[in-house]
């Protein structure tokens, strides 16, 4: 085996909500600034900067989790150090010399709400490291991982042998109609179908902050108005993360039609 030998995971199986903070910014702009809709009202004043303030608070911790996955679900790697007989493995800010691995299971596990097979591995200390199968060429991690710790990974006891050949070709569907875009084309059209998965998150966002400016002007209090930014961005998100999200990572939706 080389010195290094790195394993990614696959970055389409993470969540983020960059282009959610994009649409909601362009949208409450509209809303908020547009003639048609009383453009500029309520946007001086306590309320505004209570708003805005809120606003904020909101996009930068969806960014944060957006780093924060891609940075928790980066990679793992296989090391050989000439300072530490036999090979380590780095991953998640930790690093386990398998020759002092303790256990190595696998079990049946959840990856962002998807089943996925889950190797553990847990050093004299009980420090646990998970790897989920979401990583790029999981079996081969593991064949590696096993004949490197010189031990077998042992199932868990409620792993199903029969629920798990399920989950292993489910996942290996995804990673065959996921693969990193190996060209300009095949990256374009990741952009344009992700762009498509977003309508229904563009869509909430445009329908709530029209309920909302209509409903205050009918009530004649249009400088609560610029609250439905910080409201319809945080529903936007939730709307990301359990719709946007499965709809872009679908097998059934990606299948190329016959």
């Amino acid at each position: 085996m080389p010195r290094s030998l790195r394993f990614r995971y696959n970055p389409v199986f993470l969540p983020e909500y960059l282009s959610t903070i994009a649409l909601s910014i362009a949208i409450s702009a509209v809303f908020l600034l547009a003639e048609p809709l009383g453009g500029g009202v309520g946007l001086k004043g306590m309320h505004a900067n209570i708003a805005f303030t809120l606003y904020g608070v909101i996009a930068s911790l969806l960014l944060a989790l957006t780093i924060f996955y891609r940075r928790k679900y980066r990679r793992f790697v296989f090391r050989s150090d000439d300072d530490h007989p036999g090979v380590s493995l780095h991953g998640k800010g930790r690093v386990f010399h398998l020759a002092d691995v303790d256990r190595i299971e696998e079990y049946l596990g959840s990856f962002f709400g998807r089943k996925a097979r889950t190797v553990r591995i847990e050093d004299p200390q009980g420090w646990p490291l998970e790897i989920a199968e979401s990583v790029v060429d999981y079996n081969g991690l593991k064949r590696l991982l096993a004949e490197l710790a010189e031990r077998p990974i042992e199932p868990a006891r409620d792993f199903l042998p029969e629920e798990a050949e399920k989950v292993r070709e489910i996942w290996e569907e995804r990673h065959e109609m996921f693969p990193a875009p190996r060209d300009v084309s095949e990256a374009f059209q990741r952009v344009l179908w992700r762009g498509v998965c977003l309508l229904p998150v563009c869509v909430f966002d445009i329908l709530l902050n029209a309920v909302v400016s209509f409903s205050l002007d009918g009530l004649g209090r249009m400088e609560f108005r610029v609250y439905s930014a910080p409201l319809s961005l945080t529903l936007s998100g939730i709307v990301a993360r359990y719709v946007y999200y499965y709809l872009f990572t679908s097998t059934a939706l990606n299948k190329p039609i016959a």
